[in-house]
């Protein structure tokens, strides 16, 4: 069973899976009330399937929200979907997808982007292996949330 690592308010690390944190965390209807009610969406890539390329983009104003869920696409166009939740960004972050093939080899993904202030994200070029490819780590989504439990 896949788990995921997060930091709790003590800053100490825990790594929980789907269903545990579903369960420890008050059950998947009060998570879920929670993101429909105390979430916005700041900004969608209007053309997800295209390449993306280094810029700035313009969202509706995040200072409402604590944290942000990024949703990006890991190649496009397989749509082959990822999540970050973080505390909103005052510095630069990157979006990392690893894929681990049955034979062992692997592919490095990476995108980095910054929080430039309330309206205006800065996404940088993705990278393949070390290689700039802007068909990697597009993102395609922008949720700020109030709260994340």
């Amino acid at each position: 069973m896949k788990t995921k690592q997060f930091k709790n308010e003590n800053n100490e690390v825990v790594k929980l899976s789907a269903s545990e944190i579903i369960v420890n965390l008050g059950g998947g209807a009060e998570i879920l009330d929670n993101l429909l009610n105390n979430s916005k969406v700041l900004w969608t890539n209007n053309n997800p399937e295209s390449t993306f390329d280094a810029q700035t983009i313009t969202v509706l104003n995040d200072s409402d929200y604590n944290y942000l869920m990024v949703i990006f696409d890991a190649v496009v166009p397989y749509q082959n979907y990822c999540t970050y939740f973080l505390k909103k960004p005052n510095k630069t972050f990157g979006l990392p997808f690893t894929q681990v093939f049955n034979d062992g080899s692997q592919t490095l993904r990476n995108r980095a982007f910054s929080r430039l202030n309330a309206t205006q994200y800065q996404f940088r070029t993705g990278y393949l292996n070390g290689t700039v490819n802007n068909d990697i780590c597009v993102p395609i989504q922008i949720i700020g949330l109030k709260k994340i439990l």
